[in-house]
């Protein structure tokens, strides 16, 4: 089973990476004629993101016990 730190952190990653891909997409298509460089830098971005979050999950990991 999982703890809730550990479901919290899935899901924001999974809701993150969602995000970022959904949004270069939609962006490339309207804005970019289909072009796949704003997809690209949504996936920098999700990486960034989620790079950047992982002291806050540390620290909410080591309270949870």
């Amino acid at each position: 089973m999982f703890s809730k730190p550990s479901f919290i952190r899935g899901w924001y990653s999974a809701a993150t990476v969602f995000t970022c891909l959904w949004a270069g997409r939609d962006v490339g298509e309207h804005f970019f004629n289909g072009s796949l460089i704003p997809w690209l830098i949504g996936i920098a971005l999700a990486g960034a993101i989620i790079w950047s979050a992982q002291p806050f999950f540390k620290k909410v990991r080591s309270t949870e016990k």
